[in-house]
């Protein structure tokens, strides 16, 4: 009797240890001594996200301790403030959120370092959203905090592989069962992989039957976010998982930490941007659709509208842009993204080239359209108008040093760059040029250029990444105000601007369908590689890019490549002919259509005029012809068409797929 009455009243001392939000598809509980997420369960799938208590995290603030005031021989680099060290926060439990709130933060090499913390845990239908504050009275800078901080994500379902993918650039990263250390062995204590938020917009923990949707729903964040995942305490032979629950008496996890790179400046408050972790069922588009659902995406203008073939070149003089352009047209493209058309540093912010107004307006009168290439921010250090008007202006390093090289970054949160900006590149959209592709570089989102640490340019080290999006949203509303017909395109960053852009240009064809799949409407021009140029180009038609031939490197004339040049054409007439079905039309999820076959690959798309729907299926095989089996899921008979022979025709069980080419199949 006694100890059933000792096990009763340490039952309730625990459940009052414990903050519970429970809905119909997720359970949260809450440590109270500790803030700590102790279980996670997505109900639905019976998925035990975190499930062994001892486990569980709040957060983990990293607050060195150094300065001009600390001696050296005092001063700590990694110095850390974990929440489960601290003493009981304060809580606020409300109908579906708890609040912890921590004061007077000890860390390891600093009992009191005078700054608070407050996170926010609020349950939604089908997961959890989390905020916070961070008040810094101390005299450190606060460089990051990790909020949302899982001490494990337990595997769903052993039996199949799991992995995170996003959409931005639209990897995959395989979790288990090979989890593969990615920063070097030299630099981490465990086998760790990293990813960025907001710079890859969202990303999906997942398998072949659910997962975990980790995002921002804030359009433009203020912070740099890593994602950092760690396999602990290490992996087994070959980058495999330990196969027990322990490893040399610890348990076996993989952990996943939301950090926010804050540098929270001394008497300083900081809002944190919301994270949301979300559940679902089904295949990975099941997850992209809470994403899809949120974002704004600017309407294709319909100048560019259609599946026309573009041009990459990079010119020296204003008769070589005339001229190219007159080849071009002959070989059927009709979009030229032109390069060389400025230089920098010389005299001036950019000097450009002579003729070239006169040279865009010969393009368009024999039908090919002049979208200007630069970079706002690329400049030569060494130029003489660099040395005397903006040498304290570039991307400084923690260490106050430049990234100094022939293609160095001025800083666009800087206000004198974004004037020279504004007045220099104004030239663009006073020609009759049809619009601009401003080509941020990508050591600005992601590289060692994301934050800029120069005093000079902004008080804090900024990251750049907001100030790029403003920089490029400013410019194409003052680009509309004198020409409403022009356009802006971007390459990177190009999540936070779909909004406002009018076109994308990848640096490669993206062989995904995500990316197409969360922008259904957008101008995507992909860049064709003549190595495999007919295995690119039915990714274009797959993923509906504009196909674009980038000779910035590989060649000169497109006399040299024939063959490519004639499938390129086959294929836009294709795409023409059957434009209701595979261009005006929104991918749509692929369990709609059920194809296989070898070295098949294949997309699906409903019609926004008929409401058909139609699969695109490609032969990626470049040694002989494939049979595909095609059934729409409603049981419809199927019509097919090829570029071979584009005359509709009646899908049977003897349909074949030519070597590197495709066909589409319609329901009736």
């Amino acid at each position: 009797m006694i100890i059933i009455l000792f096990f009763l009243q340490y039952c309730s001392l625990s459940a009052q240890n414990n903050i519970v939000l429970e809905n119909e598809n997720i359970k949260a509980v809450f440590d109270t001594k500790t803030g700590s997420l102790v279980e996670l369960t997505y109900k639905k799938a019976n998925w035990n996200v975190v499930y062994r208590h001892e486990l569980g995290q709040s957060f983990q603030m990293l607050v060195p301790v150094e300065g001009k005031n600390v001696p050296y021989a005092d001063e700590y680099r990694y110095n850390n403030a974990n929440g489960k060290d601290q003493k009981a926060p304060a809580v606020t439990k409300n109908a579906n959120s708890v609040t912890f709130k921590w004061n007077d933060l000890k860390s390891v090499y600093k009992e009191n370092l005078n700054i608070s913390f407050t996170g926010t845990a609020t349950l939604e239908n089908t997961g959890i959203k989390f905020s916070g504050e961070v008040n810094n009275r101390s005299n450190y800078v606060v460089e990051y905090i990790a909020w949302p901080y899982l001490g494990e994500v337990a595997i769903p379902d052993k039996s199949q592989k799991f992995y995170i993918e996003n959409n931005t650039n639209s990897y995959i990263k395989n979790l288990y069962p090979n989890f593969r250390n990615e920063p070097g062995y030299w630099g981490v204590r465990y086998p760790t992989k990293l990813v960025s938020l907001p710079i890859e917009g969202f990303l999906l923990f997942c398998n072949n039957t659910g997962g975990m949707y980790v995002s921002t729903p804030d359009c433009i964040a203020k912070e740099f976010m890593i994602g950092s995942l760690e396999l602990i305490p290490g992996c087994d032979a070959q980058d495999t998982w330990y196969p027990s629950d322990k490893m040399d008496g610890e348990l076996v996890r993989m952990q996943f930490k939301v950090n926010r790179v804050l540098y929270a400046q001394p008497e300083s408050h900081t809002t944190l941007n919301t994270i949301v972790l979300r559940f679902y069922q089904g295949n990975k588009f099941e997850g992209a659709d809470f994403y899809k659902k949120n974002m704004i995406e600017q309407a294709a203008d319909p100048s560019i509208n259609n599946p026309a073939t573009w041009r990459r070149v990079n010119v020296s003089n204003a008769g070589q842009l005339i001229s190219i352009a007159r080849e071009s047209i002959l070989s059927g493209i009709s979009c030229l993204l032109v390069n060389g058309w400025y230089s920098t540093g010389d005299t001036s912010f950019i000097t450009v080239m002579p003729g070239l107004k006169d040279a865009i307006k010969q393009c368009q009168k024999i039908g090919c359209k002049v979208m200007l290439e630069c970079n706002f921010t690329h400049a030569n250090p060494h130029a003489p108008f660099y040395q005397s008007h903006l040498k304290d202006m570039f991307i400084a390093s923690p260490y106050g040093m430049y990234y100094d090289n022939d293609r160095s970054t001025l800083c666009p949160a800087a206000l004198t760059v974004q004037n020279y900006v504004k007045s220099s590149f104004a030239f663009a959209y006073k020609t009759t040029a049809d619009g601009l592709l401003c080509n941020d570089i990508p050591e600005i989102p992601i590289g060692e250029q994301s934050f800029c640490h120069n005093p000079n340019h902004h008080p804090k080290p900024a990251f750049l990444a907001p100030a790029i999006i403003e920089m490029n949203e400013k410019f194409r509303k003052n680009a509309r105000q004198i020409n409403p017909r022009f356009l802006v395109g971007g390459q990177y960053l190009y999540d936070q601007q779909s909004a406002f852009l009018d076109f994308r240009v990848l640096t490669s064809v993206v062989a995904s369908p995500m990316l197409r799949y969360i922008n259904p409407a957008k101008i995507i021009v992909a860049p064709i590689n003549i190595r495999n140029a007919r295995e690119d180009i039915n990714s274009c038609v797959l993923y509906k890019y504009n196909v674009c031939y980038d000779n910035l490197w590989e060649y000169g004339s497109l006399s040299e490549i024939p063959n490519i040049v004639n499938y390129a054409k086959s294929i836009e007439h294709f795409r023409s002919i059957f434009r209701n079905y595979i261009w005006d039309a929104d991918m749509i999820n692929p369990n709609a259509v059920q194809v296989t076959g070898n070295n098949i690959q294949y997309t699906v798309y409903q019609s926004r005029k008929t409401g058909k729907r139609c699969a695109v299926i490609a032969n990626m095989g470049a040694n002989a012809s494939e049979p595909v089996k095609i059934s729409f899921v409603n049981g419809a008979s199927v019509s097919i068409a090829t570029p071979e022979n584009p005359n509709v025709g009646i899908y049977s069980e003897k349909t074949n797929v030519a070597e590197l080419s495709l066909l589409i199949a319609i329901e009736n």
